[in-house]
């Protein structure tokens, strides 16, 4: 079984953000402690969501990883295990980024509400403010519930009317 997660960034110079899926191990254990210790920056956190969706998320974004050499190799597997394994890169499937306005926070809830409803499937998502260039310490938050997120959002939009 899957704990599927949503890893994502928006960035309030351009006003946009990005966020895409990730399949495995997405509980703050694994997905919450490795986005914490290794993407600390913006270039390396852009880097990340550029790929697209994930099948896994490590601590290093690697090269081009080979899915099926992967699976049936073990001397394979032990050389690019901890790296990034991502649909779009390793296995040629289509480019998946879901873009939303930065304003907008509606819409992004639209993107990921549905698959936090009580009956869906992703159950935690990580959210960080940057933009390339950026020298301010990142600071990842985990929402696992579409309240949070409504709440985190509704904060957000506070702060800016301020």
């Amino acid at each position: 079984m899957s704990t599927r997660s949503n890893i994502g960034y928006f960035d309030p110079i351009a006003k946009t953000g990005r966020v895409v899926y990730c399949h495995y191990d997405g509980y703050p254990e694994h997905n919450g402690r490795i986005l914490k210790e290794h993407y600390s920056t913006p270039d390396k956190i852009i880097k990340l969501v550029e790929l697209g969706a994930l099948s896994v998320l490590g601590t290093e974004i690697g090269d081009k990883v080979d899915f099926e050499r992967n699976s049936r190799d073990d001397e394979y597997a032990k050389s690019v295990s901890g790296q990034v394994f991502a649909f779009h890169r390793d296995r040629g499937d289509e480019l998946e980024i879901e873009k939303f306005d930065a304003d907008n926070f509606d819409h992004f809830l639209e993107l990921v509400s549905d698959s936090l409803a009580d009956n869906g499937y992703i159950e935690f998502v990580y959210l960080t403010e940057t933009y390339a260039g950026c020298n301010e310490p990142v600071k990842w938050i985990m929402l696992d519930r579409k309240q949070e997120i409504a709440d985190y959002f509704e904060r957000r939009r506070m702060q800016n009317a301020a």
